[in-house]
This record gives structure tokens, sequence and C-alpha cells, in this order.
């Protein structure tokens, strides 16, 4: 039991490697190289290529966290799988809860560079966690709920108040919206959505799934968690877009928020109490 213990964390340990994924980069950017027709932009840092693509008459943007984020589903499924069969009784509970303990602290102090170049590392390790958590009961969330966001949180462009700096806190931010359909987690994915809200300069941005007077009164009601959160910061980051993919304006803004004010609309109801529920559970 010891040795299957022990192979499944030195397993996670060896993938979410620095060294291992540049590897899995350079592989995915040698298997989409073509002599005959090379792309005529790489940049093998963040692992793009621009690839012009005949048929289309245009530019295919070909990015390796895409292929790495199916890597990682794969990879997580399988970890699962295996502690699954590993956890059969207390003493194997026991176990595993001492080297998921160790092995998850090593690898959040030691792949900070892995987990700034590709967050999604980070979302990996944090799901088997839960897994763990949610399916089997071991308590190993202490370590993400501690976690702040990013070491300049409080002077990102939206300012966030250290009660909500914690990263698990976004997480279930992410989640609500997702469940209320606000935007499409299909395409905007949950470490774009935390970059969009934490990070002082990114290109990523929230496309929202709703009409526009539902999306500003979303960003008003979290306007709490930050200390620079108003209509024209809004637009001023460019990071908001509407459903009709333009950037949500100061005058837009205001404007839905006059408009949808007086409304008896079960939905916003349904908005307002879900924001403020998961806001005073972690003010508290």
């Amino acid at each position: 039991m010891d040795g299957r213990i022990f192979s499944i964390f030195n397993n996670i340990q060896n993938f979410l490697t620095i060294e291992n994924i540049d590897g899995l980069k350079r592989k995915f950017i040698k298997s989409k190289y073509n002599k005959e027709d090379p792309p005529f932009d790489i940049n093998l840092e963040s692992g793009i290529l621009k690839i012009y693509n005949s048929h289309t008459d245009k530019v295919d943007i070909i990015s390796f966290d895409d292929s790495l984020r199916d890597d990682l589903s794969i990879w997580t499924n399988k970890i699962k799988l295996e502690l699954d069969v590993a956890l059969v009784n207390s003493e194997a509970k026991r176990k595993i809860s001492n080297y998921a303990d160790t092995t998850f602290k090593y690898i959040l102090s030691g792949q900070k560079g892995l987990f700034e170049k590709h967050p999604i590392c980070r979302d990996a390790l944090f799901e088997l966690k839960r897994y763990l958590s949610d399916k089997h009961a071991l308590d190993l969330l202490d370590t993400a709920q501690s976690d702040i966001i990013n070491d300049d949180y409080s002077n990102s462009i939206f300012k966030v108040k250290y009660a909500y700096s914690k990263r698990l806190f976004f997480v279930d931010l992410y989640d609500l919206v997702s469940t209320l359909e606000l935007i499409d987690d299909e395409e905007i994915y949950e470490q774009n959505f935390i970059n969009a809200f934490t990070l002082n300069n990114t290109s990523d941005f929230i496309k929202f799934n709703t009409e526009t007077g539902f999306m500003a009164y979303f960003l008003k009601l979290i306007s709490p968690i930050f200390n620079n959160f108003n209509g024209k910061i809004i637009e001023q980051s460019e990071r908001f877009l509407t459903k009709q993919n333009k950037v949500l304006s100061q005058s837009n803004y205001n404007t839905s928020l006059k408009r949808i004010k007086d409304k008896d609309n079960e939905f916003l109801i349904k908005i307002e109490n879900s924001v403020n529920d998961l806001i005073s559970k972690y003010s508290e």
C-alpha cells in the first residue's frame, strides 16, 4: 500500500514541474511545425503559434495552454482513479493525508515559476485537493483557503480588499456566475476570470452571456470586495464585454443600472442574494 501511495504522489510531484511542462511545450511546438508551410510567428516562451490557414484566408492562433488544459484534464482524472483505488480504509486515508499535505506544500513552494507561466497547473493541483476533500473527506483545503491570489493583489487595478484576497473566494465567485449563466464557462475559463479581477497587467477579459442590465447589476453587487471599482475604472480596464462583444462603458453601465433598478425581476433577486451570501461568507 505504501508503494502505491508513494507512486501516486511522486507522479503528481514529477508532473507539476517547470521542466516537465516546458518539455511538453517543446513537443507541442514541434508537432505543429510544418517545414513546408511553417508558422510565420512563434512565441517559444508562451507556446503560441500563428499559422496562416489557406482554406479560410485567416491566421489561426494555436496555444499550448489549450493543449495543456486537455492534458491536465486527462492527467487529473487518472490521478483521481488511482486515489479511489488506494483509499480503501482508514489507515490508507491517514497515510494519503500525510503524503498529500507534504507533496502539495512542496509543489506550491517550489514551483512558483510554473504557476506564474501556466496558472492552469495550479488549478489542477487545487482540483485534486478539492477532490480529496469533497469525495474522501480529507481536510486538505486550509492551504488553498489561506493562499493569497498574488503578492500584489492590493495594488491591482481594482485593489482587492484583504478579506477577499484568497483564491478560493474567486473560485467560488466563478462557480456562482457560471451557475447563474451570467458567463459561458466554455468560453471564459476560471483562471481568465480570476486574472481579469486580480491582476494589474493582463489581456484577460470577461465576456458576459446575459443582458447588460444583469451584467451591470452583478458588477455593482461585487464592488464591496474592491477599493477601486466603479463605472469609470470598469470602462478604463476594458476587461468586461457585453453579450454583443463590446467593452462596457461608464455611460452604458450607469444607464443599464438606472433602467433595471425598478424592475421586479426574480432573476435580479437571485443574483443579489447569491452574491451577498458569498460576500458575507468571506467577510466573517
